[in-house]
């Protein structure tokens, strides 16, 4: 949470997928945190609201062995 909060300070840097957001998360979720970001980004300014909202989605991955 320390690392999580000092890259959320850090102006115009985002930080996602299974090592950037330390989750050992499957394939298929490092690919919706992929799409999530592109989404946060679609309109050309980076939607902080969006991102928030999917970070929370993230919580939800349970990984499969």
């Amino acid at each position: 949470s320390v690392l999580e909060d000092w890259v959320e300070n850090l102006g115009n840097v985002t930080t996602f997928g299974r090592h950037g957001l330390f989750t050992p998360d499957n394939t298929h979720h490092a690919m919706v945190m992929g799409y999530e970001a592109a989404d946060a980004l679609g309109s050309g300014k980076f939607d902080h609201d969006h991102w928030s909202a999917a970070r929370d989605r993230f919580a939800q991955h349970i990984a499969e062995t």
